[in-house]
């Protein structure tokens, strides 16, 4: 098998390639108000499946953990099925999103406009600035999202169908 060099992990393609894909499908990509008030990229996935979210600590290096007690937890409650969460925040989130963007489909315009601002922390030169652009980006991507699922915000110059 072919071995692919990324930022930040070598893998074997196929690895990634199943993991961008299973990504597309089933993963988040969110932009949350931090507690020091400038907003923070997040990518998450939440499965049953933990084998498959086990694939996703070994190539980019972050824990899987059990979800207990959230809302998604509650989803499942009457099948009664574990379930699990991946995820990564802030520059890490960035660096994997930069790995898998080329491969993604379905989510590869989310994962351009989440890239188009600094995540790296510990700026100072042009902080404010940084800050205003992630606030830019979290609402242009609420904005992407609620037309992806078929919701055409109120000043949206166009709608559906036309």
């Amino acid at each position: 098998m072919e071995e692919v060099q990324t930022d930040n992990v070598e893998v074997i393609g196929s690895d990634l390639i199943y993991a961008a894909g299973y990504f597309d499908g089933e993963g988040c990509i969110t932009i949350l108000k931090c507690h020091d008030i400038s907003p923070t990229l997040r990518i998450t996935i939440v499965s049953t499946n933990k084998a498959v979210l086990a694939l996703f600590g070994r190539l980019f290096h972050q824990r899987v953990y059990e979800v207990e007690h959230s809302k998604y937890a509650r989803l499942h409650q009457k099948s009664k099925a574990r379930l699990f969460r991946w995820s990564i925040s802030g520059a890490r989130a960035a660096e994997t999103l930069r790995d898998i963007e080329p491969l993604l489909i379905a989510k590869r315009q989310q994962a351009q406009l989440a890239l188009s601002v600094n995540w790296s922390s510990g700026i100072v030169e042009g902080r404010e600035q940084v800050i205003a652009q992630r606030w830019t980006v979290k609402e242009q991507l609420s904005k992407l999202k609620r037309i992806e699922k078929g919701e055409v915000p109120e000043n949206c110059p166009t709608k559906r169908g036309d």
